[in-house]
This record gives structure tokens, C-alpha cells and sequence, in this order.
């Protein structure tokens, strides 16, 4: 399912992505241990899935050969069964024939019989003449009769032993075909529970494979956003902490970046649906009404306004000292980078209405995340 390079592959770039930091200083390293947390994370989801993965092809493997067993055995029963039914035909056909011989010297002899008891009634009165006159020809004509008689008897007795003998053998074929039967059924049973195992094995692999490639995406795009975080906060503090000081002293003050915007999910640890893993969550997603002016909270220069991959339009502003704040998912931009900007300018409009979220706002010092609510005045003291 996996070969044995492809597997280490993932797990080789988990721990690239976990000793990526080793080239950044200071709070940067905090970002990065999270990178480095998730990674190691979903590597070890990545190794479990993958020994569960190897279980369940080895357990396949049984079954398909379980399955060829079975299947065979349905076919040599089959043929059995097919045998039988031949032979018990030809048992049928035999007892019939027999049946019909039976029948026809039980009227030979019946008519023998009824011939005889004809001719003694009818001949009586003569027989004692026909004795006195020819007492030797009567005698073997007699002892004839009833010689043919006796033989007919006999053939009648033998073919009614050998039709019970028949009788019998057909009764144990029909046994025997029955329990071909029972036992066909009992193996077609087996196949059955056979080839639903195995189904059920194959739908488990399936959904291993798609978990697989869920968490494989996982850790492919911690190393984009890796690389894309380098890059940015590269240019980003590019000059950042020339910027007058003083928004440290504004902490837990500042105003929020729309008048009425609702948090729908908060800054913090939370369980990512996607990838069945726990990560942080950096800002706020808000909910604000589509369009609605962004403004800045503090005052500062932009450094970044462009689109950025999973957030879209993104504005960033330095407010030196350090800090930085974020507004991503706009649907225009009225700032550019270099930019200078003051507290409650406009940076842009907020996205359409969306399922959850129009607005992402975020707050880092150098490039750790922080609570926004540690720097916006609480609700209501706006």
C-alpha cells in the first residue's frame, strides 16, 4: 500500500519541518516549536496509521486466501453435487425399468395362474380319464406347468429383491445428495462472510489511505506555511522597530479593527476538523457585516498588502516596538506597502458574508502570536 520509502518520506519531512528553527533566533523559536509540535504530531498519527495500514494488508492477504480456499471448495462441491444428481438419476431410471419388469411378471404370473385355475375347474370332470388313460404324458404336462409356474415365481421374487435393493440405494443417494446440499450451502455461507470481510477490510484500508493522505497534506503544507512564514516576516521586519515606540503602552486598549464584529473563533489551541489534530490557533476569525470598513487599531507603516495563500487579501501593519497586527480575508485594499497609517484609518473593506468568518485579525510580537484580547479594550469599551 505504502512502500517503505514513501513512509519514511513523510516522517523525514516532519522532522525537517521540526528542526527548521535551528536558523531562527529569539521569539521566532516559539512559532516555530508549534510548527515543530504539529509536526511531530502528525507524524506520529502518520506512523500509528501506517502500522494499522500494514495490519489490515496482511489481514487482506489472509482472506484472500481464505477466499480462494473457500471458493474452490464451492466448486468441488458443486461438481459433487452435480455427480450425485447424475447418479441419482440413473438410480431413478433403474428402479423404473426395474419397476416396469416387476409389473409385467406380476401379470405373467397372474396369468399363469388364472390359466390354470381355469382349466382345473373346467377340466376336473376329465382329469381322472385323461389320468387313467395317458397317466404318463398328463404327469410331465402337468409337472411342465407347474415347472414354468414355479420360475415365474422365482424371476418375480428376484426382481422384487433387486427393486428393494434399488429402492434402498435411491433412499441413500437422496440422503447422500441432501447432505451435498447442506454442505454446499454451509461453504457458499462461508465464502459469503468471506467476501464481506474482505470488503470491509478493503473499506478500512480505503478510509486509512484517504486519512493518510489528509495527514500527508497536513505536514506538506506545515512545511509551505514554514517556508512562507520565513519569507514573509523576513521582509516584514525589514525596518519594522523603526517605528516610534509607545504601542506597548496602548496594551489592552486599543480600539477593535470594526465597530461590530463578533469573535467566532478565539485565539488558542482547538482541534483542526481537517486534519483530526490539535493546533493553535493565532487570531480572530470575526464575523462583521460584509463590507464593512477595516481600520487599523494602532498607528504604524504597512509592510504587507497583498494576497497571502489560505487568507487572501492581507494587510500588515508595524507599529514598532515590535508589533505587528494582521487583517486578512479582504475583499479590497485601500493601503499599500510602505504606507503609513494612524489609528481608526481605514485599511480596507471585509469580505462577503461567509458560512462562519469575513474577517481574520491577528496581533504577534516579532512573529510569535499573541491573544488579541490582550491588547483590544473588552467589548462594550469601544
Amino acid at each position: 500500500m505504502f512502500s517503505c520509502k514513501q513512509r519514511w518520506a513523510w516522517i523525514f519531512l516532519a522532522f525537517v519541518i521540526a528542526a527548521g528553527h535551528c536558523a531562527w533566533a529569539g521569539p521566532q523559536e516559539q512559532q516555530l516549536a508549534e510548527l515543530e509540535r504539529q509536526a511531530a504530531a502528525i507524524a506520529q498519527k502518520l506512523t500509528e496509521l501506517l502500522a494499522r495500514a500494514s495490519a489490515l494488508t496482511s489481514r487482506r492477504e489472509q482472506l484472500e486466501n481464505q477466499l480462494a480456499v473457500a471458493s474452490l471448495r464451492v466448486r468441488q462441491a458443486e461438481t459433487e453435487l452435480q455427480l450425485l444428481a447424475g447418479e441419482l438419476k440413473n438410480a431413478q431410471e433403474k428402479l423404473a425399468a426395474l419397476q416396469k419388469q416387476v409389473a409385467e411378471k406380476q401379470r405373467q404370473v397372474r396369468l399363469r395362474l388364472g390359466t390354470l385355475a381355469a382349466v382345473k375347474t373346467t377340466l376336473e370332470p376329465y382329469l381322472a380319464v385323461a389320468l387313467w388313460s395317458d397317466p404318463k404324458g398328463f404327469s410331465e404336462k402337468l409337472t411342465l406347468l407347474l415347472a414354468v409356474v414355479a420360475y415365474q415365481k422365482k424371476e418375480l421374487q428376484q426382481l422384487e429383491e433387486l427393486a428393494r435393493e434399488q429402492n434402498q440405494a435411491l433412499a441413500a443417494l437422496s440422503q447422500k445428495q441432501e447432505e451435498a446440499r447442506e454442505k454446499l450451502q454451509e461453504l457458499e455461507d462461508r465464502r459469503q462472510q468471506l467476501v464481506a470481510t474482505r470488503r470491509q477490510v478493503l473499506a478500512e484500508l480505503s478510509r486509512l489511505e484517504g486519512e493518510r493522505r489528509q495527514q500527508a497534506t497536513a505536514l506538506s503544507e506545515l512545511a509551505e506555511a514554514q517556508a512562507r512564514l520565513e519569507r514573509l516576516w523576513g521582509r516584514v521586519t525589514e525596518g519594522g522597530n523603526s517605528l516610534p515606540a509607545g504601542v506597548r503602552l496602548l496594551r489592552g486598549g486599543l480600539p477593535w479593527p470594526v465597530e461590530d464584529g463578533r469573535v467566532v473563533r478565539a485565539f488558542g489551541r482547538l482541534r483542526d476538523p481537517r486534519y483530526a489534530t490539535v493546533v493553535l490557533h493565532p487570531g480572530w476569525d470575526l464575523a462583521v457585516p460584509p463590507g464593512a470598513e477595516v481600520k487599523a487599531v494602532a498607528g504604524g507603516r504597512v509592510v504587507y498588502a497583498q494576497f497571502f495563500k489560505s487568507i487572501g487579501n492581507l494587510v500588515i501593519v508595524a507599529h514598532g516596538e515590535d508589533v505587528y497586527t494582521l487583517y486578512g480575508r479582504l475583499a479590497t485594499m485601500f493601503v499599500s506597502g510602505g504606507q503609513r497609517v494612524a489609528m481608526g484609518e481605514p485599511l480596507g473593506l471585509a469580505g462577503p458574508e461567509a458560512r462562519e468568518s469575513n474577517l481574520y485579525f491577528e496581533v504577534r510580537n516579532g512573529t510569535v502570536a499573541q491573544d488579541p484580547a490582550l491588547w483590544l479594550r473588552p467589548k462594550g469599551k469601544q
